[in-house]
């Protein structure tokens, strides 16, 4: 994944992983509910999901690839 935040004259990459956090960010999402979607199709890797998935919704947010609502 490689985004642009033009503001910041930033491009932004992610692996496949990010990717997909980043798009499941759609503003009806709750971290919580990403992390239960995530773990129900993973369920081999809940436990660093459920770690994994704040640490990355939090490095896009200080990187301007999401905003808190």
């Amino acid at each position: 994944m490689v985004l642009l935040h033009p503001s910041r004259n930033l491009i932004i990459h992610g692996n496949q992983t990010s990717a997909l956090i980043w798009q499941l960010c759609d503003g009806a999402r709750a971290v919580g509910e990403i992390v239960e979607l995530l773990s129900a199709a993973y369920p081999e890797a809940r436990e660093d999901i459920q770690a994994d998935v704040p640490a990355a919704i939090q490095a896009l947010i200080s990187q301007g690839a999401l905003t808190i609502k």
